[in-house]
């Protein structure tokens, strides 16, 4: 998957997600997923943590932690997008 395939607006999204979970948790942003994992995220557009398992990059563990964020995030981006049609 490449950048092509994603939504701009979501990319931004997640990124900015990726940064204040990586403050909060005072880690590298790395550390909670990479870029691959957001491009991915923003394309495909999980919208339940089964599918999620199914992004690469994110196991159990990240799943556990940062899934509801991650959905929630998705799921505004989604909800702003259908607004504006």
């Amino acid at each position: 998957m490449s950048e092509q395939d994603a939504d701009p607006a979501l990319l931004i999204v997640l990124r900015t997600l990726r940064t204040t979970l990586a403050s909060k948790g005072k880690i590298p942003p790395y550390r909670i997923f990479h870029d691959r994992t957001i491009v991915e995220l923003a394309a495909r557009r999980p919208t339940t943590r089964a599918a999620l398992l199914g992004v690469y990059g994110l196991g159990e563990r990240k799943v556990e932690e940062f899934g509801e964020a991650i959905l929630d995030a998705i799921q505004g981006r989604t909800r702003a997008a259908q607004a504006r049609e």
